[in-house]
């Protein structure tokens, strides 16, 4: 998905591909808002779930989302039906994801992620891999959701130009490698 302006993913909408080695490519001129779900080789298993503890089944080995954004990366935000909830937005992949956000508004956020989203990655059973999280931005980074990536071997690396990373309350980071 390309856009010359500003991409918007609404609640209950999923862009997805579950091919071996499948990748969706997300770039956007003028900002995104993810309040539906972006997956790659992962089926998101809401039976018996919980917001700490959720299941992924990797259908394909190798499903990567690129994420490319100039101004400001939205995760979650206000509920569009009725206007006075939250929904949350969520990124799901089979090997890695990777974020990169920059050329905004110098006062505003890079990147805010609510407390109803996640990003997450699962590497597919017997294919060897360790899946990843990698995000980028060159101003302010806010994670009040779940960011976790499940494999032995699994890294998560959080960076920001301004040097400010904040982790909400709410808030999860968990890798089993490396926490960058």
């Amino acid at each position: 998905i390309q856009s010359a302006g500003t991409i918007w993913i609404g609640q209950g909408s999923d862009v997805a591909t579950n091919v071996k080695g499948g990748t969706v490519n997300i770039e956007a001129a003028d900002g995104f808002d993810l309040r539906g779900s972006v997956r790659a080789g992962v089926q998101y298993d809401i039976g018996g779930a919980t917001a700490d503890n959720v299941d992924l089944v990797a259908t394909a080995a190798s499903g990567g989302v690129n994420i490319d954004v100039r101004g400001q990366l939205l995760l979650g935000g206000a509920e569009q039906a009725v206007g006075n909830g939250s929904v949350g937005g969520l990124i799901i992949a089979s090997d890695w994801v990777d974020i990169n956000v920059e050329g905004g508004v110098a006062h505003q956020k890079a990147f805010d992620m609510n407390a109803k989203s996640g990003i997450l990655t699962k590497a597919k059973a017997g294919s060897g891999e360790s899946s990843s999280i990698n995000i980028w931005a060159d101003r302010h980074i806010n994670i009040d959701g779940v960011l976790k990536s499940h494999d032995s071997g699994s890294d998560v690396s959080v960076n920001s130009e301004s040097g400010v990373v904040l982790v909400g309350v709410g808030g999860h980071v968990v890798a089993d490698d490396r926490l960058i």
